[in-house]
């Protein structure tokens, strides 16, 4: 899973600093500590983390939150088995990511 965050107009852009991002009750991961103006923030949770749920949340370190933008993409992967004569079994794995709608609660939809 990927997520990632667009920040807003610096005055406002503290609330999100050293803020952590969660899918469900699992950690992604933090956002850095100096957050620029106007910028996407990528918070990349693919693999081993097995991150499920329904909601995206972000656990600032102020009483308000701000930003402007948020992106949530899953991804879709596929497993190929070929048998090649005489050489035995290849695998290989491809992914791609697909896009989830985020509504104003953080609710993520297909």
């Amino acid at each position: 899973m990927k997520i990632e965050i667009l920040s807003g107009i610096a005055d406002l852009n503290t609330s999100l600093e050293g803020a952590n991002v969660k899918v469900g009750a699992s950690t992604c991961g933090t956002l850095p500590s100096t957050i620029t103006e106007s910028t996407w923030y990528t918070l990349d949770c693919m693999f081993g983390q097995g991150l499920k749920g329904k909601f995206v949340k972000i656990e600032g370190t102020k009483n308000t939150l701000s930003f402007c933008g948020i992106k949530v993409y899953g991804y879709e992967y596929e497993i190929k088995w070929d048998s090649l004569p005489g050489q035995g079994i290849a695998l290989s794995l491809s992914y791609k990511a697909v896009p989830y709608v985020v509504n104003r609660h953080g609710v993520i939809s297909m």
